[in-house]
């Protein structure tokens, strides 16, 4: 264990589990203060879309999460209430920073192209269209830099798939309609966790690409799926 104060916050670092924690150690004698690992400079500015407990706050040294959700955890910390539909993307090239606050300190905008990385972790599945599915990752793309801007895209795979695959490949079409919002996808995992109940998650990285003038395809879940 080791204690950093990062920005005002005290975390340590747990090297069994590899992540920071909130909690101080107990009884380990280890909790003297040090210099933080070499941090990355700039950090990775990350946009979390839907995060109700901005999990990245784990990784200090190493990202700037931005969280927002429409409910946060009431205990959270630093995760901006907001429906991502009603928030702004601002041409704003001379801001300094990503987000427009107003003199509450409540989300008001998100400066186009300031973000490296976009995270939509299971949020699409709940989205009531898929025009509206579609909708989120060509936002998220504004938000994202030209130059190898980064979506990460996680879904339970029991909303996006049958039981069985079918002729369709669901997960492939996925692919190509997160491709028709400007970007190219680097990598797709169908990841499946063992235990007691086996859970499985699809998982995407997009890279931004360049705008087209094609039309948005519809992101479908498994129920509205036309085989």
């Amino acid at each position: 264990w080791v204690r950093y104060d990062v920005k005002g916050r005290t975390l340590y670092w747990n090297p069994k589990k590899m992540k920071m924690e909130t909690r101080a150690p107990v009884g380990t004698g280890e909790e003297k203060e040090r210099e933080p690992p070499a941090p990355r400079d700039p950090p990775v500015r990350l946009l979390d879309i839907g995060s109700n407990t901005n999990s990245f706050l784990e990784w200090p040294f190493y990202v700037t999460p931005y969280a927002l959700d429409l409910q946060p955890n009431p205990v959270a910390e630093g995760v901006f209430q907001a429906d991502f539909f009603d928030v702004p993307i601002v041409e704003a090239p001379d801001a300094s920073e990503p987000l427009i606050l107003d003199d509450e300190g409540k989300l008001k905008g998100i400066v186009a192209g300031s973000m490296d990385v976009v995270v939509i972790c299971l949020v699409l599945s709940c989205l009531p269209t898929p025009e509206k599915r579609i909708e989120m990752v060509a936002k998220a793309r504004k938000c994202l830099r030209e130059d190898r801007g980064l979506l990460i895209v996680v879904e339970g795979a029991a909303a996006i798939v049958e039981a069985s695959w079918h002729q369709q490949d669901e997960a492939a079409v996925w692919s190509k309609a997160m491709e028709s919002a400007g970007f190219k996808a680097l990598m797709f995992n169908d990841y499946v966790r063992e235990g007691r109940r086996k859970k499985r998650t699809l998982q995407w990285i997009l890279e931004t690409a360049p705008l087209t003038d094609g039309e948005l395809k519809p992101l479908r879940i498994a129920k509205e799926m036309e085989y």
